[in-house]
């Protein structure tokens, strides 16, 4: 590459190359390698590629740590060395890339603290750290980020993150957020009231925390909330009424909490419902009965898990009635005494 001085895009995509990554020439705008068996260190040399807009790493095998030369794409705008095998801190000069708008370097190996210099990175659009190694807590500068900014600050088991401390306040600043997924870390304390003020919000999930008290009353309000799960926390007393107010929630988790008292009526006014995950609670009314009639207005329901919650499930819904959709019904430990009539026109069951 680095022959030919005209060249300007180059797309290796999807191939088989194995690396090393060869030299860029000085006209370079564009260089994408991703999906290919590249299995090499990222050269320092990297940061010879002065005129680089967008670089695509994506989906190799590389290893070793980001280079601190890559500071020096100045132009940069696109930044992807997702799905890799990179490891060490994220180094700090990255926040020297001003122009950056994406930037992804999830599914790697990385550990160490978010570096406060990505709060420089003020044309930002969309930041993916997830599914690494990280620690400690969010730095504050994060709010110092455009405000369309999706935050997937997420881990799962295979290569995880470790971020901590109270629920981020710098999120409540966001005002035009969209995806905020903090889910699989080791948050404690409470999930803010003003959480409920980001209105623009589609997707809110904070699954496998150590989140605890009450949810807060004002959270489905939203007007755009689509999927909330906050499974898997600490979280306690009952499922506020106004978690589908906004009338486009299509899942709902709340499995594996300490909740409690009567599910909301309100459920059954929100006919976007898909799924619904509150199994592994306390929920109930006063004679610790669960009534499925309840759901019976969710013309889309796909999944229903009521399980484990030591409550009697019990239904007087019409033998005539069907969930159409329904694909899968879990009501284990409900002290069943016949089989559900309703589910005999549930053509889609699966399990």
């Amino acid at each position: 590459m680095a022959s030919s001085p005209s060249l300007r895009y180059l797309n290796f995509s999807n191939n088989n190359f194995i690396g090393p990554i060869p030299n860029c020439s000085v006209s370079l705008e564009s260089l994408d390698l991703s999906n290919n068996m590249i299995s090499e260190e990222i050269s320092a040399e990297i940061g010879l590629c002065w005129s680089l807009k967008t670089l695509d790493l994506s989906g190799n095998y590389l290893v070793g740590k980001i280079p601190t030369s890559i500071s020096n794409i100045s132009s940069s705008q696109f930044l992807t060395l997702a799905s890799n095998d990179l490891s060490g801190q994220i180094p700090s000069e990255i926040g020297r890339l001003k122009s950056l708008n994406w930037i992804y370097i999830d599914r790697n190996h990385f550990s160490g603290k978010i570096p406060e210099e990505v709060g420089n990175l003020v044309s930002l659009n969309h930041l993916d750290l997830a599914w690494n190694n990280l620690s400690g807590q969010i730095p504050s500068s994060l709010g110092n980020l455009r405000p369309s900014l999706p935050l997937p600050v997420g881990k799962q088991a295979y290569s995880e993150n470790h971020l901590s401390g109270e629920f981020p306040q710098l999120i409540i600043e966001l005002q035009n957020l969209k995806l905020l997924q903090l889910m699989l870390n080791s948050f404690t304390d409470k999930i803010p009231n003003a959480v409920a003020s980001l209105p623009r919000l589609q997707v809110l999930q904070l699954w496998s925390n150590q989140l605890s008290v009450e949810i807060p009353n004002y959270l489905g309000t939203q007007s755009d909330l689509m999927i909330l799960d906050l499974s898997m926390n600490n979280l306690s007393g009952k499922i506020p009424d106004e978690l589908c107010h906004s009338g486009h929630l299509v899942t709902l988790g709340l499995f594996s909490n300490s909740l409690q008292g009567q599910i909301p009526m309100s459920l059954n006014t929100c006919k976007s419902l898909e799924d619904i995950h509150l199994w592994q609670n306390r929920l109930g009314n006063d004679e610790g009965i669960v009534e499925l009639d309840m759901f019976s207005n969710l013309p889309n329901l796909r999944f229903l898990d009521l399980s484990y919650n030591g409550v009697s499930v019990s239904s007087s819904i019409n033998s005539s009635y069907t969930w159409p959709n329904l694909q899968y019904l879990s009501l284990a430990y409900c002290s069943l005494k016949e089989f559900p009539r309703f589910l005999k026109g549930s053509k889609h069951l699966m399990s």
